[in-house]
């Protein structure tokens, strides 16, 4: 997967300022070119006891982001979210939602400071996850 600098830069800063809390969101860009160019973060809708621990997206604000993505003639390529003081690995229950075909970004940080990102994907066939390579364009 390819990612623009500048959005690595930003996403990075994001992840920083929403601790201690989960941050989330979706990853836009060129589907073709397999190319994230810009990210939009979303409400973690989580009940907040549990905002560092976990994230729920609202179904209407993805609804609402796929048709202003669609308009742009941007595709969405995945997901990302933050592990505040955890590894950016993938928890069971990350990869019990994961939705074959679309990526997920994992960013930890640890005490308010961005640490470490990784990205998966979900094989369309099977259950199958695998980590994906990202390289800075």
């Amino acid at each position: 997967m390819l990612i623009r600098h500048e959005t690595l830069s930003a996403l990075m800063r994001s992840a920083q300022d929403l601790y201690p809390d989960e941050g989330c969101g979706l990853l836009i860009g060129d589907a073709d070119r397999f190319l994230v160019t810009e990210f939009m973060n979303l409400e973690n809708t989580v009940h907040p006891d549990m905002a560092g621990k976990h994230f729920v997206l609202d179904p209407l604000k993805v609804y609402e982001a796929e048709q202003k993505v669609a308009k742009e003639e941007l595709d969405i390529l995945g997901f990302f979210h933050t592990h505040p003081d955890h590894e950016a690995i993938l928890s069971e229950e990350d990869c019990a939602y994961m939705i074959p075909g679309m990526v997920y970004m994992i960013l930890s940080v640890a005490k308010g400071r961005y640490r470490d990102i990784r990205v998966f994907e979900k094989r369309q066939s099977g259950s199958i996850v695998t980590e994906i390579l990202m390289l800075p364009v």
